[in-house]
């Protein structure tokens, strides 16, 4: 599973809480014990076409029991914490039981959420060290809408650890330097004929410089680069017959011009502009042919809150995605999400996005397999409600929520017409309709040591 080198980061910044928290003075504290139980239902977990392929619906219980630790002391904040448990599959179907001709017991896991960091801030810069551990099935919860497979099956071990340096000069002007790293790495796949998708390595440099114009506007220079590379992915059949897959590895520079205005104190407009370059490399005579590509793209977003009473976020992209197993799409998006608070502790979610995303073929190297641009109509909705049951001051104690999501897709590619007559492959189908059900119960007491 190769835990243990995701977890290296995590173990320094917990060696050096220590060091430093002896150190504190005056320090206060704050440590809230977790207990999480979770119920998921998902209609079609691989995410495929249910007029080509029956789907599989699958039933889940999550146990999660967890701590955050904060200290605060006069120039550093630092914290550790997160959640262990286990998920339990319970499809009293056995639909998934049948399809992968496996136990359920085989599929269940152990379930973690682990973060942790420090803060050294003073009146002109703050330097942060952090690093966040995930486990889980879902690549939506990484990369959201970014990610175009829909399904909950593949277990993966996602870290992220990063450095920030932010400083203000004497002037209007302020810098934010960034590093993060990230690794994924998927679990051996239960099944004989299951796929095993490649790991990532994801290294990422940012810089942004910001210039105050007057109290409500900003203008922002965003640069990033860094660059992704893959393991081996390996493909196997229904008949047990496995082939290694070699994912092509890219660098990318990326320069946006950004400007923000606050409207006034509750809304705020933001708008940026700029060019995408990604250049591939490590091709192989057994590879695809990928093509470099340089594109503009673009993101606008407004933002409107008014506390304990509502919340609404519209946006709207234009943009690559940045993980592919040698896919890679050009993508525009509009999203929205509004949050009503019927009383403090009682409130509703509800998000949509609407996406089209296209494959370009000969970018692709996809000529011989299909006989068009590939273009994807993309709509998901969501509705959630949450309560707090039990509250103090701003700290929910006691909290239940319940939410339902539709993930549907409508490909140009999904007949056998789509495909060159003589691609020796499955004719796969990429149309898909997923809905999924979560419920979730939170108890998180807070306990306060130390000042105020």
């Amino acid at each position: 599973m190769n835990m243990h080198k995701n977890m290296g980061f995590l173990i320094i910044i917990f060696m050096l809480l220590g060091v430093l928290g002896t150190k504190a003075q005056a320090a206060s504290a704050r440590f809230t014990p977790s207990l999480v139980v979770g119920y998921h239902w998902n209609d079609n977990i691989q995410a495929v076409d249910p007029d080509q392929r029956d789907p599989i619906a699958a039933q889940w219980l999550d146990y999660m029991i967890g701590m955050d630790g904060l200290v605060k002391a006069q120039n550093f904040s630092m914290w550790l914490g997160g959640a262990a448990g286990y998920t339990q599959y319970i499809n009293t179907t056995e639909d998934l039981k049948k399809a992968l001709d496996i136990s359920l017991a085989d599929l269940n896991y152990l379930n973690l959420s682990l973060k942790g960091g420090l803060e050294y801030l003073t009146a002109s810069q703050a330097f942060n060290l952090e690093d966040e551990l995930k486990r889980n099935r879902r690549l939506t919860n990484i990369f959201g809408v970014e990610n175009s497979d829909f399904s909950d099956f593949y277990l993966y071990t996602d870290n992220l650890a990063s450095a920030q340096w932010r400083f203000r000069t004497r002037s209007p002007l302020n810098v934010l330097l960034k590093y993060s790293f990230e690794s994924i790495i998927f679990d051996e796949p239960k099944g004989d004929w299951t796929s095993k998708q490649g790991d990532s390595y994801f290294h990422h440099g940012y810089a942004k410089f910001s210039y105050k114009l007057n109290p409500k506007s900003e203008l922002g220079l965003d640069l990033q680069g860094g660059q992704r590379t893959y393991d081996d992915s390996i493909v196997r059949d229904t008949l047990g017959y496995e082939r290694k897959v070699e994912v092509i590895d890219y660098y990318f520079y990326q320069g946006m011009l950004d400007f923000t205005y606050k409207i006034n104190p509750k809304a705020t407009l933001d708008a940026a502009g700029g060019a995408y370059f990604r250049h591939f490399f490590g091709e192989s005579d057994d590879t695809p042919d990928l093509k470099d590509s340089t594109m503009p793209i673009g993101r606008i977003s407004y933002n409107q809150v008014a506390k304990n009473q509502y919340a609404l976020n519209l946006s709207g992209e234009y943009a690559s995605n940045t993980y592919g197993i040698n896919l890679y799409y050009n993508y525009w998006q509009i999203s929205g999400d509004f949050k009503y608070y019927i009383r403090k502790p009682f409130y509703l979610d509800f998000n949509g996005v609407y996406k089209q995303d296209s494959y370009n073929r000969e970018d692709l190297d996809l000529e011989d397999v299909w006989e068009h641009n590939r273009l994807d109509s993309i709509a998901i909705g969501g509705i959630g409600v949450v309560w707090d049951a039990l509250r103090k001051g701003e700290i929910a104690y006691l909290s239940f929520l319940v939410e339902y999501q539709y993930q549907y897709r409508d490909s140009n590619i999904d007949k056998d017409d789509d495909y060159n007559a003589f691609w020796p492959g499955t004719h796969t189908s990429y149309d898909t309709q997923v809905s999924s059900v979560n419920f979730q119960m939170t108890f998180n007491p807070t306990v306060l040591i130390g000042p105020r």
